[in-house]
């Protein structure tokens, strides 16, 4: 089990997957408003019902669009995140802390709790 600020999440839990997907998608729309009253317009984060590589790769890019407006000095990749996180447990356990690490960075440059 993986703990992450969206939720605890077991490998390949379809309930854990689908409430993890809800929650984040919640914070990922916290922070487009936070963009917003600080003037940047950013697009919805892609929400789906379940993730998949389509969905990894459209939350890169993503990611990439939040990490240059945010944290321009790279000091936290998003690389990892372009993998995919269910072809192992240890991707899985790998892109969820990457993620979880992104995330609180995010949270912290725009003030979000």
């Amino acid at each position: 089990m993986i703990v992450t600020p969206f939720g605890d999440l077991d490998y390949k839990s379809k309930p854990m997957s689908l409430q993890w997907l809800a929650a984040h998608g919640t914070r990922h729309e916290t922070l487009r408003k936070a963009l917003s009253r600080n003037g940047i317009s950013l697009s919805p984060a892609p929400l789906f019902s379940q993730v998949s590589l389509e969905w990894v790769r459209l939350h890169y890019l993503h990611h990439m669009g939040l990490l240059r407006l945010i944290i321009p000095d790279r000091s936290i990749s998003s690389q990892a995140l372009s993998a995919d996180p269910m072809g192992s447990e240890a991707q899985f356990q790998n892109w969820h802390r990457m993620h979880n690490l992104l995330h609180t960075r995010l949270d912290q440059a725009l003030q979000v709790h």
